[in-house]
């Protein structure tokens, strides 16, 4: 591994006022995640990991700190630009699938597409993602006509049309029942496995962080400590308050603490494909 990874983060802050109160969603994250890494941010609800996701995948601009994805400065970009590298660099996978209801399965993988400079082909790569992902039997199907795992394929595509270096999921069997669940982590593993891709998944789920390698664990928006990561990575149960070394009242106040702006995020990527709509 080199020493600085693809992404590159230096006591990374988020500030939040309500109210008269600053609220501290993430407080001094200093990480690396390499090249070619499968690695699940873990930690309760309202931990701050979905929020740490958001100014990982340039959603969102930290208060303070620096931010570098790939080599490049990003914790200091506009929003014109961010968007320039979450097209190029990005491929979101979200829980609630994110797919246009009047469109059909090739149509929502294409609509990345619009937005990109590579429109070379556009079609045909939208149908290798498809048929990489198992559904080229549905690429004329809409989502109503499909289940809830194979929507969640259809998203899996769109993320991969633009061949991006690195796949960010949250929560990305949330929505599924355990079969599809399985069979979603089963397809990114391997598309880690093969094809090289960096594959970060947001998740409050244990049972995930038992099939990855890595495991970043946050409570409080602060990163956990290296036995806590462990610990979590061993644990079978989503009560996070039982973890050896961390106390129940601050996991309370965790849970009490809102991931800010995440349905506003998630609207960032798709307020224009709607317009297309």
């Amino acid at each position: 591994m080199s020493e600085i990874g693809v992404i590159h983060t230096e006591h990374i802050n988020k500030y939040y006022i309500m109210g008269d109160v600053e609220v501290r969603a993430l407080n001094d994250i200093s990480l690396d995640i390499y090249k070619g890494e499968l690695t699940a941010i873990m930690g309760p609800s309202g931990s701050g990991k979905s929020t740490l996701m958001n100014i990982l995948g340039c959603l969102d601009r930290p208060t303070g700190g620096l931010y570098k994805l790939g080599g490049e400065l990003v914790s200091e970009m506009n929003d014109s630009q961010l968007a320039d590298v979450r097209n190029r660099k990005i491929g979101f996978v979200f829980q609630s699938f994110n797919l246009l209801p009047r469109s059909t399965a090739l149509e929502n993988v294409l609509l990345p597409t619009l937005y990109s400079k590579n429109k070379a082909n556009a079609k045909q790569r939208a149908i290798n993602a498809l048929e990489m992902v198992g559904l080229g039997a549905r690429i004329n199907h809409k989502p109503k006509e499909m289940s809830g795992g194979q929507q969640q394929r259809v998203a899996i595509a769109r993320a991969l049309i633009n061949d991006p270096e690195i796949i960010m999921a949250d929560e990305p069997t949330g929505n599924l029942d355990s079969k599809s669940g399985k069979e979603i982590m089963e397809l990114l593993i391997r598309l880690n496995k093969e094809q090289g891709k960096t594959i970060i998944l947001v998740t409050h789920d244990p049972k995930i962080g038992k099939q990855v390698p890595r495991v970043i664990s946050v409570f409080d928006g602060m990163l956990g400590s290296e036995e806590e990561q462990k610990e979590l990575k061993r644990w079978t149960d989503a009560n996070f308050s039982k973890l050896h070394g961390l106390e129940g009242e601050k996991a309370a106040l965790a849970d009490e603490q809102p991931d800010q702006n995440k349905g506003e995020n998630q609207a960032v990527i798709m307020e224009e494909e709607e317009e297309v709509e």
